[in-house]
């Protein structure tokens, strides 16, 4: 149930941007350090908005062997008088938490800003609180309560 949501919203955003006019996939190489792997697309919707998928693979989790796979869907607004994706914005985001032990739903906002050279190298750095709600725990509480979330990734825009 919970792919087929996923994979309803994925078609419905890609079919909204028809008109869309720039493209970025981007990582994290530095959370390779900290036991997981995270990758993004982002899709400019118009010259003040646009909105980004992500998928992140926790593979250490503390106290555990168990692996996290996490997928997330937000909107991004840019509130500085450049277009999208440049400058600062605010991203309202949701998605879910899937481990052996437990399911949650994960809500946030973050509050950042992204570069774009003129060779289409991205930085884009933000931060801002999330919030983990589990829905089922088979034993040990993983993903549930408050976190700040950091954001620091690289990509390349097309």
């Amino acid at each position: 149930m919970m792919r087929a949501l996923i994979f309803s919203l994925v078609l419905f955003f890609i079919a909204f941007d028809c008109n869309a006019q720039l493209s970025i996939i981007k990582t994290n190489p530095l959370s390779l350090f900290d036991g997981f792997v995270s990758s993004c697309y982002e899709r400019t919707i118009n010259t003040k908005s646009s909105y980004q998928i992500s998928v992140i693979v926790d593979y250490d989790l503390d106290d555990t062997d168990d692996t996290a796979i996490e997928a997330n869907i937000g909107y991004r607004r840019y509130i500085t008088k450049k277009d999208a994706p440049r400058g600062f914005y605010l991203m309202p985001y949701t998605g879910f938490v899937y481990t052996s032990s437990a399911t949650s739903v994960h809500l946030g906002t973050d509050l950042g800003y992204q570069w774009i050279w003129e060779n289409g190298i991205i930085l884009d750095a933000a931060m801002g609180p999330d919030y983990y709600y589990e829905l089922s725990n088979k034993g040990v509480a993983i993903f549930n309560g408050f976190d700040l979330n950091l954001v620091f990734t690289f990509g390349y825009s097309f």
